[in-house]
């Protein structure tokens, strides 16, 4: 590796930490990398040069990556970035404009997963600590991290949890075995807010709630040919002891098979998952019986 080589890691870790690059910190770094190299290597950093640079290069982007697992949440941020550095330095070949599944690239991300999974267990950590204390044991397994699942399948699912731990107090309020957590809806026949604001404020119902405020909104667009109202739900059972999340959905309303929230679930779970929640829900029991009565 060239020497001007180095300078470009020493300023791109600089740009990294917000600070700006001079001779005489380069100069220190370079004596504190090569200080940090003999005492992990146990040999000197001249005579070992090629080791050096790989040394500096898994430090520098190493510490990029880092930075990035703290401030974004996705591998193809990741991958692009990572491509821009080992590009730049000839660190590595491409194909077809894509990352070959190399030694210094794995190394990267390994870094980079382990940083964002500390983020994330934090993330949960303080989540769990928010829940009112004798909720605790009845919400922890559906609020708690999930080992079975990938840190982006947990990152991702913290706005669903963030939502049902807001609404605990809601949804504890509500007399009903089967609730449905409306997150947020466009339409404010809902009682809440649309995605991305920050006035969102989650609502529960019960299936029978649910299906005249679908019922409603469902006509007055047909009514006035509004299209579709995007509104976004959970199905809570709760048996008085343990709650699970049974589904978090989408429904479009306006869509056909929309007319009723009932509706919507036996199109789209199917009759077998309707019933089965009918064994919690006397409304849903009755909608059931009402169809077989229609059949017969």
């Amino acid at each position: 590796m060239q020497v001007d080589t180095r300078y470009e890691l020493y300023k791109d870790l600089c740009f990294s930490r917000s600070t700006s690059p001079s001779k005489l910190g380069y100069t220190y770094t370079i004596n504190s990398w090569s200080q940090d190299f003999e005492n992990e290597m146990l040999r000197p950093s001249i005579g070992n040069q090629d080791e050096f640079d790989d040394y500096i290069e898994y430090k520098v982007l190493s510490e990029i990556a880092k930075k990035y697992a703290s401030e974004r949440n996705s591998y193809g941020e990741l991958e692009s970035t990572m491509s821009y550095y080992l590009q730049k330095y000839n660190i590595k070949d491409f194909k077809n404009n894509k990352i070959l599944d190399t030694s210094m690239y794995n190394r990267i991300k390994n870094v980079y997963d382990r940083e964002l999974h500390k983020k994330i267990i934090y993330r949960y950590d303080e989540m769990l600590e928010k829940v009112p204390e004798q909720y605790k044991s009845k919400y922890k397994y559906i609020l708690d991290f999930d080992g079975d699942k990938s840190d982006f399948e947990n990152f991702y699912n913290l706005d669903k949890k963030l939502v049902i731990l807001k609404s605990i107090e809601k949804l504890e309020n509500l007399d009903s075995k089967v609730k449905v957590l409306v997150h947020w809806s466009e339409d404010n026949a809902f009682g809440t807010t649309t995605a991305g604001t920050n006035g969102d404020d989650p609502k529960v119902y019960t299936i029978k709630e649910m299906d005249n405020l679908v019922n409603r909104v469902y006509g007055r667009n047909k009514k006035y040919n509004y299209g579709y109202i995007k509104t976004k739900f959970s199905i809570i059972v709760d048996d008085g002891e343990d709650v699970i999340v049974s589904v978090t959905d989408r429904i479009d309303i306006g869509d056909p098979y929309t007319d009723t929230f009932t509706k919507f679930m036996k199109r789209y779970y199917g009759q077998e998952y309707v019933e089965a929640l009918s064994k919690f829900d006397n409304y849903l029991e009755s909608q059931c019986e009402l169809q077989e009565s229609e059949v017969r």
